[in-house]
């Protein structure tokens, strides 16, 4: 397991897309912090977490086309006749893909405090900065696991392809809508002239509320659309986003940490029992 894991960290650091992606998250933090302009008062917790959906979609490429390349060139089936399990190779890979998400994550939270830190914006740091850091850390191994299952059981290279994307595409643009019903407040004065507070015709109230907060709890898509919102609610907005067990017992959705780990092992324990039964040949 070291020996293949071992060479499996060499070929994935000589991948070209890793390190385009590493660039990416670099250049996309330049020109949101240091190249815009804003007319109210910010800080650098305003731009933290903001690029989610782009590493989760970034981690879904990388995966998929790196495991693409495996299965068109034979890599896998090398790997079997030099003598190594499926259980093995299935692992190693995941493995990688959480050192991956690693290296992204800590790029992304770089960037952001180097360029804020040229733009003289302050840090507010509190609980709520750390135990959102590691939901992200969390939600972007989820999505890695779930991409490498769906990559490394389905047989067919454009089948996988197709499913991943769509599946990728489907749950970033139905957390958007998730996310933007679910932060709204029970009260406000935005859509009235009186300057005065009444009921907000866009509040999700009842079945489709508990719905909502389903989703957030168990989809890593919803939570990346979610989380450059949690640093800027107060506590009882997070907890109106959260049911009442988790938020009496977990601060700031404490229990999306928990919840992606738990995803993380559910992904990668049914994808590697259904890539050991599959014929590479």
């Amino acid at each position: 397991m070291k020996k293949i894991l071992t060479a499996e960290t060499k070929r994935r650091l000589t991948f070209p897309l890793l390190w385009l992606e590493v660039l990416t998250i670099i250049v996309l933090n330049y020109y949101n912090i240091l190249q815009s302009g804003f007319g109210f008062t910010v800080t650098s917790n305003s731009f933290l977490y903001e690029n989610a959906i782009v590493l989760c979609i970034l981690i879904t490429l990388n995966c998929t086309l790196h495991l693409r390349g495996e299965r068109e060139y034979g890599t896998l089936s090398a790997k079997m006749y030099l003598g190594y399990s499926k259980k093995s190779v299935y692992l190693a890979e995941s493995i990688i893909s959480v050192f991956e998400c690693l290296l992204l994550w800590i790029t992304d939270i770089a960037a952001t405090f180097f360029c804020c830190a040229i733009a003289h914006y302050d840090l507010e740091i509190t609980p709520k900065l750390f135990i959102t850091a590691f939901s992200y850390l969390a939600l972007l191994c989820s999505v890695s696991q779930l991409t490498n299952a769906l990559s490394m059981t389905l047989s067919s290279h454009a089948l996988a392809l197709l499913i991943i994307v769509a599946i990728t595409a489907l749950l970033i643009y139905y957390g958007t809508e998730i996310t933007h019903g679910i932060i709204q407040p029970k009260r406000t004065d935005v859509f009235f002239m009186d300057g005065k507070m009444h009921d907000n015709p866009l509040y999700i109230s009842g079945a489709k509320r508990f719905w909502y907060k389903l989703e957030l709890m168990l989809s890593p898509y919803t939570q990346a659309c979610y989380l450059p919102h949690l640093l800027n609610q107060s506590k009882g907005e997070i907890t109106a986003t959260s049911f009442r067990f988790f938020s009496n017992l977990l601060p700031y959705h404490m229990e999306l940490i928990f919840i992606n780990i738990l995803e993380c092992f559910l992904f990668t324990f049914i994808g590697k029992k259904v890539f050991q039964k599959r014929d590479l040949q």
